[in-house]
């Protein structure tokens, strides 16, 4: 691609009437904009000088910041929305003041931003006696507060934008934002107790141990299950000598007579996953499945992984 279609103008000196006039094309990620000259060059030339008074402002510098009428006159947004006063707010005060635990900054952003008041912020850390938590979230009483600062009749959400009022049920909307929070319970799905089981049974499956003359354990086994996705498994690597062209076989073969039957491998890239088996344990379906970095039959020896894992939605995981 040509750099007059990459690259937009930035050159503050006055256009002249013929760059003014022409059409000019614009990449805006996967789209080609047919955009005049004037037009590009009107944005920057703002955005340039948006940015200056904010730099002159945060130097201490006294005004006026600017000569341009239109921006010494009227009220703008930061180039950078980062640089908004709430926004340093936020950042400063709220995401980096206080546990850095991902349940607890996703909640404090959350909460923040549904009012996006600093005020209100304060209010709770006030009447709560400490920074809002996730841990100690209480629907009640942070209904109570809010509910109290409007009798009173101040405004605890920003002018700067209206988040929908979410139809929960609530006679109020900050009501109904409040229950917003509790919808997961959790922001983060978490294994629980359960899923923790599962995982120290897999760990323990003889299936995992079951291996041809030709191969010998490489290194521990692994297993556990992880928070992200609650997904319970146990995994153990093995290096063979010999070809692995008949390692899948081997296990299939293993694991239909351990009870296992035979599930679809997933479309992939060919060579991944070799074969795939399932079997329900502690009520949850499990997937077995010998896995490879390559085709099998690309050289003799080798490492192959043999998996077993389950999710909570009971999905094909080969």
């Amino acid at each position: 691609m040509r750099d007059d279609q990459d690259q937009l103008l930035l050159d503050l000196g006055e256009p002249t009437a013929q760059d003014a006039g022409a059409i000019r094309a614009v990449r805006v990620g996967s789209r080609t904009l047919q955009l005049r000259g004037a037009v590009i060059d009107t944005y920057w030339r703002f955005a340039v000088a948006r940015q200056q008074v904010f730099h002159l402002r945060a130097a201490g510098a006294p005004p006026p910041w600017t000569t341009d009428p239109i921006i010494g006159r009227h009220k703008f947004t930061n180039v950078y929305r980062a640089a908004d006063r709430v926004s340093q707010y936020l950042i400063r005060d709220v995401i980096y003041n206080g546990s850095q635990d991902a349940e607890e900054l996703v909640f404090r952003v959350l909460l923040f931003k549904i009012f996006n008041k600093i005020e209100t912020w304060e209010l709770l850390t006030r009447e709560l006696g400490g920074r809002p938590t996730w841990d100690g979230y209480d629907f009640a009483t942070y209904e109570r507060i809010l509910g109290a600062a409007m009798g009173r009749g101040e405004r605890i959400y920003s002018a700067a934008y209206i988040v929908p009022n979410p139809a929960f049920g609530e006679a109020r909307k900050a009501g109904n934002h409040l229950a917003l929070l509790l919808m997961p319970r959790s922001p983060f799905p978490r294994c629980t107790d359960d899923d923790k089981r599962l995982a120290s049974a897999l760990t323990v499956l003889g299936i995992l141990d079951a291996r041809p003359a030709e191969a010998t354990p490489d290194g521990k086994r692994l297993g556990g299950c992880d928070d992200d996705d609650r997904l319970a498994y146990a995994e153990q690597s093995y290096r063979i000598s010999a070809s692995r062209v008949d390692v899948p076989s081997f296990y299939r073969e293993a694991a239909i007579r351990d009870g296992w039957k035979q599930a679809p491998v997933p479309e992939q890239e060919e060579g991944v996953t070799q074969i795939c088996l399932t079997k329900v344990i502690n009520s949850r379906n499990v997937y077995l499945s010998v896995r490879y970095s390559g085709r099998p039959e690309e050289k003799d020896g080798g490492e192959y992984f043999l998996q077993a894992s389950s999710g909570p939605s009971g999905g094909n995981l080969c």
